[in-house]
Parts: structure tokens; C-alpha cells; sequence
């Protein structure tokens, strides 16, 4: 597919209104995400896909000086990993009829490598494929895995990123149907910003972002295919105190795939970044208010909305600390009747360390709004989530930890109450790892 040519650089008057309009509504929603938030790091989409920030220089050098071997030019690191080993109990299939509790279990293994191009520029790549085992389920057997190349320059003045990524994971499908299957995504960004004075910095990205499901699971999978343009531009105020803030626009274009629902779309978006530490206290915000509107021949019905995320961290101690969330996001629906989804959630995470023992405790709430084509009835649904993690550090061997997460649904969009559990079993090395030199780094790169 076949992306369009950037944004409008003319503004005019109407444009203008509409400008001094959205940055109020971004305005009025981060006050009520203020209201609403006391909760965990929630990862989620908006409009546009990823952020435009270049990595953090002194974290992907890290991550070179960590790599373990040496091979002319370049440093390796292996990796190898019980990636997952899950639980899933759910009342529900994609056929609708009644789902078996089932076992699944995805190991990898894989390399990362890393070179330096002259002092300021840093190749990062990795290839870690991993494969996925079902107990009862071949359809949902396969190879997949984590692939990537880039580009990061870091001068003096000017910050750049060129990268390709393609992610296959098990993952639920989405808010309306919370079912594990693997989707594709591929991921290329073009970006950079740079400092004009001190503290003020400009930035500009170009990004594509293809979606697809997986037709050999379920047919319904790829219904949702499609590919989305962004380009972005702003400025951004960065403080030596540790705050940034940043104000743009970005222009999106969403083409789906000829076999898939014709959801196609174009936005134009005010977007909002703010991140601070305030003595124990860090605070992220990231808001997009977006004016939606189909393409021709689409059945997406047009929707002014903000989307986005709010975070709030606070360490009580070195043993106790909190975490407080407020999110809205959106997704797309593969009923005829529905479009777009609107899910908006808050929470709050706990985390208490002692000794060799870690406890981590989530609880929320949260709501998914439909937006229905045509004359079709509304339709809403209501959830709590639930979850926990016990970790358990085996001195010098490494760490398990046991996992369990529960969504329960009030009215299902898919119709009736249901429950979606998933229990999992995770296994990461310590000096164990370092000795094998085998691990995996926090960090996309």
C-alpha cells in the first residue's frame, strides 16, 4: 500500500479556529484525566502510533557496552528466553461458542548486535524469533518473533532515528475480542529534532504503521488489516530540572486492506507530551485531540475525540510505591454495525519488595464505548481488571514469577457477561544469565 503525500503546510482561518479549539479540548481533558487518575503504566495506542523521541542516548549506549562478544566492528548480544508460559481460562471464542481452558508456552532465542558509526551515530539490529506451542490448539502453533534494524544519530544540536521493526506476538486481539492469537506489526519511522536554543527544541517524524491478524487462526482475524501514515511535527521545551513539554499537530491516513472492513480514515490531531520528576513523584501526560473523518467509500462514522494517557508514579519508600493511571484509547470493530471502539480505563498498581520476595497488585475499572454505523443501537460495556504478580529472586540462579490477570465484563459487546483469567509462569536469569552471556534488555534496542 501506498502512503500519501504530508499535510497541508497553509493554515487558514477556519484551520486556525480549529487549532485554538482542540488545544482547549486537550486543555479540559487533561484536567479530568488529572481527576480520574490514580493509576498504573498502561501501554496504549492513539492516532499516529509511536512517539517521535529519539531513544535515550545514554540508555542505547548501555546496551553497546553491554553486549557481551566482540566481532570486528561489532558488539553481540545472545538472547534466550522462556518467554512465557500462560494459563488462559475464557468463556468465549471468536466462533462464539464456548472456549476451553488451555496451555501455552513460547520460548526464543535470538541476537541483538550493535556498531558504532564514527563517534556520533549508533547501528542497533536484532533478530529474536521465538515459537509459540498450544496444547490444544495447532492453529495457533507457529514461529514467531521480534526483528529490527536503525539508524540513531545523536550530534550536538540535531537527534535523528531511521528504523524498521516488525513485532509477531500473542497478544489478546483487542478490547472486543479478548482472545490470544498472533497479529504482525511493522513499524518504519523517520525522525529527528533539533535544538534551536538552549531548552527549545523542533522535532519532525514521518511514520508507517501495518497491521495484520492472523488468517490461518480465524478468518476474523483480518478483518482489521491496514496500514497507517502519520507525519508529525512540533516543538518541544526541555529543563536541565528534569521536565519536558511538548505541542504539535500530526496529519494520519488509515488505508484497510481490500479483504478487510473499510474503515479508512484521515485525522488531523493537536497532540501534548509532558514528562517530570518532581522529587519522588514522575508524572507523564500524552494527549491527542483528534478530528476524525472517513474516506470515501468508508463505513467509519466522522468523531472529534481526545485520546491518550496519564501517569502518575509516587515511591513511598524503598520497599512501597504506587502508581496511578487514567487512559483513553481506541480501536477498531469487525461487526458491521460498529466502527470505532472508545475504551477508557483507571487504575491503580501497588508494588511492595522485601527481601528476596516481590509483590505487585493492579486494580481497575474502565468502559468501551461503540460507535455504531448507521441506525444501529448503541452499545457500551463495563469491566473491572484484577491482577497480581509474586516474584521470587533464587539468589544467584535468577527469579520466577507467577502472574494472574482477570478482566470481568458487565454487558459484553459481543453480547452477555463474561470472564477473560490468564495465569503465566515467567523465568529470568541472573548471574546465571551474565555468565552464559545470555539476557534480554529492557529496551526495544
Amino acid at each position: 500500500m501506498t502512503g500519501r503525500g504530508p499535510a497541508r503546510q497553509a493554515v487558514t482561518t477556519d484551520e486556525t479556529s480549529k487549532l485554538g479549539f482542540a488545544t482547549g479540548a486537550i486543555l479540559v481533558s487533561f484536567l479530568s484525566l488529572c481527576l480520574l487518575a490514580t493509576g498504573a503504566a498502561a501501554q496504549y495506542t492513539v492516532l499516529g502510533g509511536g512517539a517521535t523521541s529519539v531513544p535515550d542516548e545514554e540508555a542505547l549506549r548501555s546496551n553497546v557496552e553491554a553486549a557481551r562478544w566482540s566481532a570486528g566492528p561489532f558488539r553481540l548480544q545472545p538472547w534466550i528466553g522462556l518467554r512465557d508460559v500462560s494459563y488462559v481460562r475464557q468463556q468465549q471464542s471468536v466462533s462464539g461458542s464456548e472456549a476451553e481452558d488451555q496451555l501455552t508456552v513460547t520460548v526464543g532465542a535470538g541476537l541483538r548486535a550493535y556498531s558504532q558509526l564514527g563517534p556520533k551515530v549508533i547501528w542497533a539490529a536484532h533478530l529474536l524469533p521465538e515459537y509459540v506451542w498450544w496444547q490444544d490448539d495447532s492453529a495457533k502453533d507457529g514461529l514467531n518473533g521480534r526483528y529490527g534494524m536503525g539508524f540513531f544519530g545523536y550530534a550536538n544540536r540535531l537527534q535523528f532515528q531511521v528504523f524498521h521493526r516488525l513485532e509477531e506476538q500473542q497478544d489478546f486481539f483487542s478490547d472486543e475480542i479478548q482472545e490470544l492469537t498472533t497479529t504482525t506489526t511493522a513499524t518504519s519511522q523517520v525522525g529527528a529534532e533539533l535544538k534551536v536554543v538552549r531548552g527549545i527544541h523542533v522535532y519532525g517524524s514521518w511514520e508507517r504503521l501495518e497491521f495484520e491478524g492472523d488468517g490461518d487462526d480465524s478468518a476474523l482475524f483480518t478483518l482489521l488489516d491496514r496500514t497507517e501514515d502519520s507525519w508529525s511535527a512540533g516543538i518541544r521545551l526541555r529543563s536541565h530540572r528534569g521536565w519536558s513539554l511538548g505541542v504539535g499537530v500530526r496529519h494520519t491516513e488509515g488505508e484497510f486492506d481490500p479483504a478487510a472492513r473499510d474503515l479508512s480514515f484521515e485525522a488531523d490531531s493537536v497532540t501534548l507530551d509532558l514528562g517530570a520528576t518532581l522529587g519522588r513523584f514522575d508524572v507523564t501526560l500524552r494527549l491527542e485531540d483528534a478530528d476524525i473523518e472517513p474516506r470515501p467509500g468508508s463505513t467509519l462514522e466522522p468523531r472529534q475525540q481526545t485520546f491518550g494517557n496519564f501517569d502518575v508514579a509516587w515511591k513511598a519508600g524503598q520497599r512501597v510505591s504506587f502508581e496511578g493511571y487514567a487512559l483513553r484509547q481506541r480501536t477498531f470493530s469487525i461487526a458491521e454495525t460498529r466502527s470505532l471502539i472508545v475504551r477508557d480505563e483507571q487504575g491503580l498498581r501497588t508494588e511492595f519488595s522485601w527481601n528476596a520476595w516481590n509483590l505487585r497488585l493492579l486494580v481497575g475499572q474502565g468502559g468501551l464505548e461503540s460507535e455504531v454505523v448507521g441506525s444501529a443501537v448503541d452499545q457500551s460495556d463495563d469491566y473491572d481488571v484484577y491482577g497480581a504478580t509474586l516474584g521470587f529472586r533464587i539468589r544467584r540462579l535468577g527469579a520466577i514469577q507467577l502472574n494472574v490477570i482477570e478482566r470481568q465484563y458487565d454487558v459484553g459487546l459481543l453480547g452477555g457477561d463474561r470472564d477473560v483469567t490468564s495465569f503465566g509462569v515467567s523465568v529470568q536469569l541472573g548471574e546465571l544469565a551474565q555468565r552464559l552471556s545470555l539476557g534480554e534488555s529492557s529496551s526495544l534496542w
